[in-house]
């Protein structure tokens, strides 16, 4: 984890951010013993919070009617990248069982 954030900090953090599930903590952990620089983490922590926050806002002032676009769509910021998160993960672990 630490040659992943130190090369490529930035787009790392940023895609564990952006996908829903993966706790902050766990993250923080892996960028505070790794080499990453402080303004990256900053960066991409900032700007990968932002669509969920969205959507998990939008999601829960919609939740009283559950069929509203509003809400459907909102339910399909989640859960697409987090099904996103899935079959990258799946791909990764299916080509490194190959090797």
């Amino acid at each position: 984890m630490d040659g992943q954030l130190s090369r490529h900090g930035f787009r790392s953090m940023l895609a564990v951010r952006l996908f829903p599930g993966v706790p902050f903590w766990a993250a923080n952990y892996c960028a505070s013993v790794s080499r990453m620089g402080l303004l990256p983490f900053l960066l991409a922590t900032g700007l990968g919070s932002i669509p969920n926050t969205a959507a998990y806002v939008v999601a829960g002032a919609r939740a009283s009617t559950p069929t509203s676009p509003a809400f459907l769509i909102a339910l399909a910021c989640i859960a697409l990248p987090a099904l996103a998160g899935v079959v990258v993960a799946w791909r990764k672990r299916h080509r490194l069982r190959q090797l």
